[in-house]
């Protein structure tokens, strides 16, 4: 399956704790709302359960320093902030909320890259998510026995 949203990314900030409770800050909240809204209306079918390999492209904004003439039109790797990890968190609990992925604890393979979009082309992320087969898992089978096991002689 694969999923191009329309978004800049944002990444996911720790919760701001104050005296009258725990919250996140409203860009990461409308951010998220909106993923959720976008990934529902483009998912047809019922929640991954089994295990999941994810690959999410960020495509960020390109910078004013890399739209020269002598620049290249396509995408550029991006290697300032923000984290990698902090933009994979926001979509992973995107793809939760949204009910795609019923935990993101199923998911054993995660790829995750960041670019300068392409000159002239907004900001996006792309998501591509792919349920692994010949997995091992023991609520669905048993495990194959050892050689050590059985009766010792």
């Amino acid at each position: 399956m694969k999923y191009i949203l329309p978004l800049a990314p944002v990444p996911a900030p720790r919760p701001r704790v104050t005296k009258w409770g725990t919250y996140y800050p409203k860009t990461y909240k409308t951010f998220l709302a909106d993923c959720v809204t976008l990934l529902a209306a483009l998912h047809k079918g019922h929640s991954i359960i089994e295990p999941a390999s994810v690959e999410i492209d960020f495509y960020i904004k390109r910078p004013q320093r890399l739209m020269r003439k002598t620049d290249p039109p396509g995408r550029v790797i991006h290697d300032r902030k923000p984290d990698i990890d902090n933009l994979t968190k926001s979509v992973l609990d995107a793809l939760t909320k949204s009910g795609i992925v019923l935990d993101d604890s199923r998911i054993a393979q995660l790829t995750a890259r960041k670019f300068y979009s392409e000159k002239g082309i907004r900001p996006r992320i792309e998501i591509i998510i792919q349920t692994l087969s010949g997995h091992n898992d023991p609520k669905t089978k048993d495990p194959p026995e050892s050689p050590s096991s059985g009766p010792n002689p």
